[in-house]
């Protein structure tokens, strides 16, 4: 959908030595920090070209029904996701 291509132009992700980082532009700007403790379940949803979303967490709540939902969070539509899995998965290690 089109929000979502919107949505991603104003994302950027960081990976630095002490944590990853999701930025997320808009109306108003969300940050969201990973410590390397938060990491240790990573997993990617690759695409044939390579591309993909490497998730990071799954938030899990009920709706007004009492219906379970769930949103993957991470880092959505990289070019190389196999690699950003990979320098993920080192720094959840560097806890170790």
């Amino acid at each position: 959908p089109v929000w979502v291509w919107q949505a991603a132009r104003k994302t950027v992700y960081l990976i630095t030595d002490k944590r990853a980082i999701l930025i997320q532009g808009g109306s108003s700007i969300t940050i969201r920090s990973y410590l390397p403790e938060q990491l240790k379940d990573v997993y990617r949803k690759e695409k044939a070209n390579g591309s993909g979303d490497v998730i990071i967490a799954v938030r899990q709540w009920k709706d007004s029904d009492g219906d379970q939902r769930s949103e993957e969070i991470g880092f959505v539509g990289v070019r190389n996701s196999q690699e950003v899995e990979k320098i993920l998965k080192q720094l959840a290690q560097s806890t170790a």
